[in-house]
Parts: structure tokens; sequence; C-alpha cells
């Protein structure tokens, strides 16, 4: 969970499901942390154990990767005349086709092109294995380098990676195939099926993978294997695809080509929570807190012209504009797909934040107190249970909390050494970069017109137009469309803490029933953030605040650090900001709905009828990313890069399930099913 100055209650959940879809599939896999390939190397050959066959030949291997994959899929003409070329694996193994994919794509494709490689495996290769089995090929070290410096931890899930600025995208994701490949929403024009002999690893070559492969096929998608098992070429065919042999490479005669013939995706189980049709154009983004500026940032890293309006003086006021923002990932053992994305989100921030330099992002690590013995079975429960691997997430004693916090303390911990602090006016000028802001720039309204939208300010006068519209304007979003949801407004207040004994040497974040910083930069010197109250207040007047806020924080302190002699609240500064939330507590992500669609084509659900019905419609090139409430600074960057996907008509680097748990529809259709039954 992110503590951002106004958050509450604890990190970790046991065991909630929170309204999630569970249409698709099973999870991808539980526990969340899957234990690495277990590899032995024949040399430099690398070979799998649990299947008893190589990965590829040390010697051989990239020219074969080149000959059956690149060459099955008809590369590079294959990206000629496209802008972004979407190519996805069963396999990923030790990231050979990848990289050699990568490779030939820098050196061929056209200016301003995107690549986007999905991957499915199972059982993740070490990093330290990763960059045995590719140590071989020095052609491609640069190459090799940044995908060994990104490469995820073997956590399920959905893992989103970027390469040469943005232009090349990785998705990895981790679990078995069938189910992982059933939460994708993607459009592939090219295979490569590479899991291991069917005879040694049959459950990628089963019927459902083959499903699912002709699911998320685009008209005449081509598809390459090294394989042409007689099981493998019916079962492909049955799904629509036209089988031929070609040369193989090496001791192997013969390798497999195919172009997909088939019928188009079959109908969403569920059409109300279909995603809306992409767009090109210009977009304009209103709001300049954490989901404005890494929405904007996102379609900016895809090519967009983004067009970013604060109502401010700057961008990352408000509540997003806390001297350093508290982030720790939320960990839920309930084991569904938002849980997962939750996991996924805190790996992906450390990339991007990470990315970003020092002045963004501070890993001093965060030292959760487990302050009673339900507290201390719980945090042991989590370590147990592996929700992240051991070096992000540990059960210290207290003499070993002490030791990560640089303070005395008398209670065990959990204790997450890459978590930290990012810097929102840093964070903001990187997210910047390629968009243009417009600072005291007040959306009042948004006027349709055709191909796009025009941007009022509160006189009526028009001061920007766009094909996109992006609203991300934290409870002023209201104003601007129709929703079908309302606001939580949520107050809260951090205070500041000169150093003092105690406190002083503070090295990592301290997380109680509240939190504090290690000493940053606020108002020209050095104070500890304190925080932080969250306060229900109204929408329509979000005022706090009942002005006792520091002395509630001091007592929180106080409460888990009963040695300090915590000063007099009343000399104590602070900083109070409101909040966007929903009554689940999940964002609100994606096309604005229909609602006059959904009120006439959906009724039928209120008496329970299964359908058919048809997909969802969406106010056409109209947006929404907000609601993030507390975890803003954790869940953004991802949130973010799923919206530009969306907009774009890119595969998804979320689930489905968890698209389709942050939906903005969700509440009216829960409200209509629920009076059904």
């Amino acid at each position: 969970m992110l503590r951002a100055g106004i958050s509450p209650g604890p990190f970790f959940g046991y065991g909630r499901r929170r309204h999630v879809s569970r249409t698709y599939s099973a999870p991808v896999t539980e526990p969340y942390n899957l234990s690495p390939a277990a590899v032995t190397f024949d040399g430099a050959t690398p070979r799998a154990l649990a299947f008893g066959d190589v990965y590829f030949h040390s010697e051989s291997g990239l020219t074969e990767a080149r000959h059956v994959f690149l060459g099955g899929v008809g590369a590079p003409d294959l990206w000629a005349d496209r802008q972004h070329t979407v190519i996805a694996e069963t396999g990923f193994g030790a990231g050979l086709n990848f990289l050699a994919t990568w490779d030939l794509w820098r050196r061929t494709a056209a200016p301003g092109s995107f690549l986007h490689v999905i991957s499915v495996e199972g059982y993740p290769l070490s990093r330290a294995d990763l960059a045995r089995a590719l140590a071989p090929w020095r052609e491609l070290a640069p190459l090799t380098s940044a995908l060994i410096d990104a490469y995820p931890p073997p956590v399920a899930g959905f893992h989103p990676l970027s390469f040469d600025n943005g232009r090349v995208r990785l998705t990895l994701l981790f679990g078995e195939a069938a189910a992982a490949l059933a939460e994708l929403s993607a459009r592939v024009d090219a295979w490569y099926l590479d899991g291991f002999a069917p005879d040694r690893n049959p459950e990628m070559w089963r019927d459902e993978v083959m499903a699912e492969i002709a699911r998320l096929s685009a008209p005449t998608a081509r598809l390459a294997s090294f394989t042409v098992a007689g099981e493998v070429r019916r079962r492909l065919i049955a799904h629509g695809f036209a089988v031929e042999k070609a040369p193989g490479f090496g001791p192997k005669r013969e390798c497999l080509r195919s172009l997909f013939q088939g019928p188009s995706a079959t109908r969403d189980p569920r059409p109300w929570f279909a995603p809306p049709p992409s767009l090109s154009g210009k977009v304009a983004v209103i709001g300049g807190g954490i989901a404005g500026l890494m929405a904007a940032s996102a379609l900016a890293d895809l090519g967009r012209q983004v067009t970013l309006h604060e109502a401010a003086d700057d961008v990352a006021a408000a509540a997003s504009g806390n001297p350093a923002a508290v982030v720790e990932p939320w960990l839920d053992r309930g084991g569904n797909a938002v849980a997962r994305t939750h996991v996924a989100a805190y790996l992906h921030l450390l990339r991007r934040y990470g990315g970003w330099g020092p002045q963004v992002w501070q890993p001093c690590g965060i030292v959760r107190l487990l302050g009673d013995e339900a507290a201390r079975q719980q945090g042991a429960l989590l370590a147990a249970d592996r929700l992240l691997p051991a070096d992000h997430l540990r059960y210290l004693d207290a003499a070993d909390a002490a030791a990560a916090a640089g303070i005395a303390l008398d209670q065990p911990a959990l204790h997450l050494p890459h978590a930290g602090l990012a810097r929102p006016k840093a964070l903001a000028a990187q997210a910047t970069t390629k968009v243009e802001v417009r600072r005291r720039s007040e959306i009042a309204a948004l006027r349709e017109i055709d191909g796009g939208w025009t941007l009022l300010d509160p006189s009526g006068a028009e001061v920007d137009r766009a094909e996109v519209v992006v609203m991300a304007a934290a409870l002023a979003t209201a104003r601007l469309a129709p929703l079908p949801f309302a606001f939580q407004a949520r107050a809260g207040e951090i205070t500041f803490l000169p150093p003092f004994a105690g406190i002083a040497d503070l090295r990592a974040v301290l997380m109680f029933n509240g939190y504090l910083t290690p000493a940053v930069d606020v108002e020209g010197g050095k104070a500890h953030v304190l925080g932080a109250t969250f306060d229900v207040v109204s929408p329509d007047n979000p005022v706090s605040l009942k002005g006792d806020a520091a002395a509630r924080n001091l007592r929180a302190l106080g409460k888990a650090l009963p040695h300090l002699t915590l000063p007099d609240p009343a000399t104590l500064k602070g900083r109070a900001q409101v909040r966007a939330t929903t009554t689940d507590h999940l964002a609100i992500l994606g096309g604005v709905p229909d609602m006059d669609h959904y009120a006439a084509s959906y009724a039928g659900l209120r008496q329970g009828k299964r359908g058919p019905y048809p997909s969802a419609r969406y106010r056409p090139g109209l947006y929404i990313m907000t609601g993030l409430g507390a975890r803003g600074f954790l869940t953004a960057p991802l949130l973010a890069e799923a919206l530009a996907a969306q907009v774009s008509g890119l595969p998804m680097p979320l689930e489905r399930a968890a698209m389709d748990a942050f939906h903005p529809a969700r509440f009216w259709v829960r409200e209509v099913k629920r009076s059904a039954g």
C-alpha cells in the first residue's frame, strides 16, 4: 500500500476478495513467487532438468533462432509497413528469440515504429542463469545487459518491460501458459511457439493453449515453430491455421510455418466490459497529479502528441505535492487478479522510478513494525507465503529491525529493503519531458465535436481541442462528464518534525499506524514527514479538517515508540490535502461508458438474463484515470501503461480480470446484477 501523506491502515490483506472478475480463468498461479527453473550447463549450453532438454545449443542457438523464428514469420518484412508490431511467444526461456528479434528490428525498423513482444514462461530462469545462458553471444551483449538489468523476479503475473527509450516493449507472463494467455488482451501479428518438445512438455502444446493463440491472433497472423509434430499441426489446423513444413536447421530436417485464416475472436463473455476501439490523434490530459502525470508520460512514450492541463500554478500540487511519497507494496493473500496487479505495480514502479534516477526515487527501505501478537503472526504469514521474493520482503526480529531502521526499536518488523520514497516534484519533471504542460489551465467543461473534443475554461472559451481526452482531475473529474459512480473524498494531513533525539538517525521509512520518513528537504530545511490523518469529508465541500491533525499524528508515533519525548504539536507545521477514492478502494480506469447504451442494452441483467448482449459502447475518445486514493504513487505507473495501451489498441499489461475490476461501469453493472437477485 502507498502512503503519500494521507493513507490508512496496514499494507497487507488477509484473504479479501474485492469484486474481482472470475470469468476467464483460475489465477495465473499461486503462490506468487515461482521457483526459478532448475538449470544445469553442458559447457555453455543450458539444460532444463524438469524437461531433460536443452534451451538451445551455445554454438548454434542464435543462428537457429534467426532461421526458425525470424525467418519463419517473415521478418523484417513483418514490420515494414507497421507502426506497431506485436509478436507473442510461448516459452521465453533465456530470451534468445526476443534478443534476436530486437537486434534485427533495431537494424531494420522505420523511425517512429514500435516493437511489442509478449512471452509466456512457467519456469523463469534466475537472473544469474539468464546471464550465463546468454553470455556466448557477444554481438548481443548491449541488449543482453539491458534485459538482465530489467529482468523481474520470479513472481507470477504480468511484467511489462521497456527498452530503447520505450520503442521496444517486452511483457513477460509468468505462469501456466493457457491461464496466462486467457488473461491477455492483444492482437498478435506473429507467434513463436518455442516450448520444449511436445513429448517432454505436453502442457505447452495442449488444445487450450492453441485456442488462446487463435483468439489472440490478428487476421493473417503468422506463426513459426521448431516442431512439426503431427499433434501440433492438427491442433493448429483445427483452430484456423494453414500449416506447412519448411526446411529446418541443423539436424532438424523440418520446421513449421503457419498462417492464421480462422474467424475473428469469439464474443467477450462479459460484453459490458469489452474495451473501446483504439483512436489516433492528439491527446489532452486534464489534471497534473500523479495520475495525470503518469498517463501523459505513458502516452507520450508511445509517440502520441500530449498536452497536460493543470489548474494550479504547477503540476504535482494538491494531493500529489507532498515533499515525499512513501511507497510500499499492497500485499493481499487473496490470490486474485487485483492482488497480483498490486504486486506487479510495485515491481514496475521500481523499474520506472528507479530509471529516473536518485532525484526521483530513494530506495531507503521500509521497516513496518509488528506491534502486537496478531500483527506478528500475520506478518510471518506474509513472509512465508512468498508474495514477494525473500530479497524484497523479510521478517526481522527487534534487533535486526533496529539495525535496518537505524534507531532503537523493541518490536519485530517486516523489512522491504527496495521500497522507499518518491520525490513528486522531480518525478513530475521527468514525466513531462515529452509533454506540453499548460499550467493555470482550468478545464471547466468538455464539448464533443466531430472527431474529438474541445476543452473549455470557466468562461466558456475554448483552450484546446484533441481527438482523445483523459480525465485525471480527481474530484474535479465529476464535473466534466456524467459518470456512473460517485467519489469518496478523504482529507489528510501530514506533520513536519524537526530531527530530534531518537529519530534523527532514522534511515528507512518507519511504518506503524502511520509512518515516519527519514529527514527530507522541507521548506528550505530538513524535517521528518509524519503521517497521516485520513478523514472522510464531503466531495462537494472537501475541507478538513478537525484541527488536531498534528496531535493525532504524534499520538500514533508515541504509541509506536513510547520512549520518545515528543514536541508540542502547536509548534509544528504540516500540509493538508484531499484525495479522491472509491467505495471499493480501486482505481477508475478506461473508456468512459455511454450510459444510455448501457441502460438500453443491458437491462436484461436486472432479470438475470444470460444474453446474448452487444459489446459496450463508450463516449468516443473520452477516457478516465482517477480514484487512485492513497495508492497513487504505487499504482499510477502501471495503470498509466494500461490506459495508454487501451487508447492505442496495443497489448494490455494487465490481466483481463484486473481491467474488469477497474472498469468505470463496474458499480453500475454490480448494482444491476444485485437487483436481479
